[in-house]
């Protein structure tokens, strides 16, 4: 069995979560795009919330949280990759579909610049 399995519960908007046992309680988080679902909530910023976490050191991917009107559908691909052990700079090229109330992606690439930063900081 993975050590990390999604689960998903339907409120207003989906809430999706995948943790693995090594997940801290540290992490990124964004309000979560705009998308078909929640796009009239933008003034009141009730769109939802993205959060990822990652370990400091290696950039691996532990856990996330994502409220969205669609955080299902992508919750079986990051728990897949949070097992795997995917560092997030593994997702640096990964191409996105266009709109989407994904906001896991842009945490990704964010986390990864922020991962190559604390590397570079490392080195000099």
């Amino acid at each position: 069995m993975p050590a990390c399995v999604p689960q998903t519960i339907k409120l207003r908007h989906e809430h999706s979560i995948a943790l693995h046992p090594d997940a801290e309680e540290n992490g990124t988080m964004i309000p979560s795009p705009a998308a078909p679902g929640s796009f009239w909530l933008v003034p009141e910023r009730h769109t939802g919330q993205s959060l990822l976490m990652t370990d400091d050191t290696t950039g691996r991917m532990t856990g996330f949280y994502e409220v969205s009107p669609q955080s299902s559908a992508a919750a079986g691909y990051l728990a897949y990759l949070i097992n795997s052990g995917v560092s997030v700079d593994a997702m640096d090229s990964f191409i996105e579909v266009h709109p989407s109330s994904e906001g896991i992606i842009w945490l990704m690439r964010y986390c990864t610049e922020k991962h190559e930063d604390r590397q570079f900081s490392e080195e000099k």
